[in-house]
C-alpha cells in the first residue's frame, strides 16, 4: 500500500513542478514583453517631438539617403550630416533611422549642455563597440556604467586645477604654434579647419600627457595623423553599413584591411611613446621630486 501511494504522489509532483515552473516562465517572458513594449512607447513619443527625415523603407531606415549619395566627392554619411544640419539647422537637432536604430544628432552648443551635464544616461550605444579594436573599453567609450564610474572617481582627482595649471605653458606654446598657422592661411579662400586643429591637439596631449613632444604641427608624425584620419573615415562608413557590423565579415573586406594597416601604425606610435616614456622614468629614478618634497621654484612639472 505504501508502495502504491510513493509511485502516485512522485509523478504528480513532478507534474506540478513542471506546471509551476512553466508559469514562472511564461510570466517572466510576459513582464519583459510589457516593459519592452512600455519603453518603446515611451521612446516613439519622446521621438515624435525630433525633427527629421521619414524613412521610405521599413527596413532600410534612411540608409538610402546614404548609399544614393555614394558619388559625392566627400563621405556620403558626412555629406548627409551636414545636409541635415543645414535643413535643421533652426532646432539644432535631428533624428534618422540607421536600419533598425533610430539615432538622434545634436549640433546646438545650448542643447549639448544639457545632455552632457546629465550623468544618467552615461551606457554607451552599440556603435562604440566598433571602437573597441582602436581604443579599447577605457573611460571614453566604456559600455559598463558601473566600470564607468569607478574609472571615473580614480581619474578625478588627477583633474584638479593646480595641477592643470602646470600644462597651461604647454598650451600656450602649442596654441601659438596654431595662431601662426592660421594667419598662412589668411590668403586662401578655404581651409579645412580639423587639419589645422587636430595636430594641435594631439602635440599638447602627448607631451602634458606622456611628456614626449611629437611635433604634429611641424609636420612630424604625419603618417599617424593619416592612419587616424583614415580609420575614422572608414568607421564612419562602417556604422552606417549593417552588413560590415560583424568584425568576422568587415575584416575580410578591402576596407576592413585598409582599417587594420593604419590600426598597425596607430598602435605601434602609442607602443613607441610608452616604452619611451617607461625608459625615461626608468633613467630618471630618484632624480624627479614629489610636490610635498620640492619647493615651487625647484619642483620640475611631471607629465600628466
Amino acid at each position: 500500500m505504501s508502495l502504491l501511494f510513493m509511485t502516485n504522489y512522485y509523478p504528480n509532483n513532478s507534474m506540478n513542478w513542471i506546471f509551476i515552473s512553466g508559469l514562472i516562465f511564461f510570466a517572466s517572458l510576459l513582464i519583459k514583453w510589457y516593459k519592452a513594449l512600455v519603453e518603446h512607447s515611451y521612446m516613439k513619443a519622446m521621438l515624435a517631438n525630433i525633427p527629421g527625415p521619414p524613412a521610405r523603407y521599413a527596413l532600410l531606415g534612411n540608409l538610402d539617403m546614404i548609399w544614393n549619395n555614394c558619388n559625392v566627392e566627400q563621405n556620403p554619411a558626412d555629406y548627409i550630416f551636414k545636409s541635415m544640419a543645414h535643413l535643421y539647422r533652426k532646432e539644432g537637432i535631428f533624428k534618422c533611422r540607421n536600419a533598425n536604430r533610430v539615432m538622434v544628432l545634436i549640433f546646438n552648443h545650448e542643447l549639448a549642455q544639457d545632455f552632457l551635464k546629465c550623468n544618467v544616461n552615461i551606457e554607451k550605444a552599440f556603435e562604440y563597440q566598433l571602437l573597441y579594436d582602436w581604443l579599447g573599453k577605457g573611460l571614453l567609450i566604456n559600455d559598463s556604467a558601473d566600470l564607468w564610474r569607478e574609472r571615473r572617481k580614480l581619474l578625478t582627482p588627477a583633474f584638479h586645477q593646480t595641477i592643470l595649471t602646470e600644462f597651461v605653458p604647454i598650451f600656450n606654446e602649442k596654441s601659438d604654434i596654431l595662431v601662426k598657422r592660421l594667419a598662412d592661411c589668411v590668403d586662401i579662400k578655404g581651409v579645412n579647419i580639423c587639419d589645422l586643429v587636430f595636430p594641435t591637439a594631439l602635440d599638447i596631449i602627448t607631451e602634458s600627457g606622456m611628456g614626449v613632444k611629437m611635433n604634429a604641427q611641424q609636420n612630424e608624425n604625419r603618417d599617424y595623423i593619416h592612419a587616424i584620419q583614415e580609420m575614422g573615415k572608414c568607421l564612419l562608413d562602417r556604422v552606417f553599413n549593417p552588413m560590415l557590423w560583424s568584425n568576422i565579415i568587415f575584416y575580410m573586406t578591402s576596407s576592413g584591411k585598409q582599417f587594420k594597416r593604419n590600426l598597425n601604425i596607430s598602435h605601434e606610435l602609442t607602443r613607441r611613446v610608452i616604452n619611451d616614456r617607461k625608459d625615461y622614468l626608468l633613467q630618471n629614478k630618484g632624480n624627479v621630486c614629489s610636490d610635498s618634497d620640492c619647493k615651487p621654484s625647484k619642483r620640475k612639472r611631471l607629465a600628466f
